[in-house]
């Protein structure tokens, strides 16, 4: 049995991955981008950075960082007496935005976020570090208190919204792979089949809804760290007070 993650051990956990992962990503580039300068040469900070962002290198990189915050994220939410798969909820939303981090079909160091309807922001990316930080802040249960019910409906809808996000990420990966079939079978002149254009034409609400879905479930996921800090129990288990 793992033995307890505390919020600042798992947030020095994170940030140490985190830390690596911007070096490797983005520091080596930049140095390379100095030099270059330095020596008068003319190639743009675009063009630096996508030497990472837009070959395989950023994409095993950020899978590894991906990969790395499996465990203290799972650790941290069997400390805070949670199921440790709730906090699969990290990784799995830095992987959404996957092609956010991957420039290659880009002409900017950075691709498109399927979170927005522009790309532009990479809301799951965002979202992922927010839960970060709420798992480095909340305090677990007292060892007479019970974890079922404490969050009530806000913990619910927490839950709820989540597996939502997750749904709507499977549908737009989804549609883009489908999407991408089509193209790729019709070729230019052929026409897509009336299904694929209904859906299409049907699911434009998910794609204008989702930022507001995103930003109700960070709103009740920061409600149920401010439960968790002023729950009227014992001592709390990790800082003694």
């Amino acid at each position: 049995m793992t033995s307890d993650l505390s919020g600042g051990q798992f947030g020095r956990q994170a940030a140490v991955r985190a830390a690596v992962f911007l070096v490797l990503m983005f520091g080596i580039p930049l140095v390379l981008y100095a030099l270059d300068a330095a020596q008068g040469s003319d190639v743009t900070l675009t063009e630096a950075i996508r030497l990472t962002t837009a070959t395989p290198i950023g994409f095993y990189l950020f899978l590894i960082f991906i990969l790395s915050m499996i465990r203290p994220c799972w650790r941290r939410m069997r400390s805070l007496r949670l199921s440790g798969y709730r906090g699969l909820i990290v990784p799995l939303l830095l992987f959404a935005d996957i092609p956010y981090i991957l420039a290659a079909r880009s002409e900017g160091p950075f691709g498109f976020s399927i979170s927005t309807l522009d790309g532009r922001v990479p809301l799951y990316f965002l979202m992922a570090l927010g839960i970060v930080v709420a798992m480095i802040l909340a305090r677990p249960p007292t060892s007479h208190d019970s974890v079922s019910g404490r969050y009530g409906l806000v913990g619910k809808g927490a839950v709820a919204l989540a597996v939502l996000i997750l749904v709507v990420i499977a549908f737009k990966v989804g549609m883009a792979k489908w999407f991408a079939i089509v193209t790729r079978t019709l070729g230019e002149e052929g026409a897509p089949s009336e299904l694929f254009m209904q859906l299409t034409l049907h699911s434009y609400w998910v794609y204008v809804l989702n930022p507001y879905i995103c930003a109700l479930f960070a709103v009740l996921i920061a409600w149920c760290v401010v439960i968790s800090r002023r729950a009227p129990d014992a001592p709390c288990l990790e800082c003694g007070k």
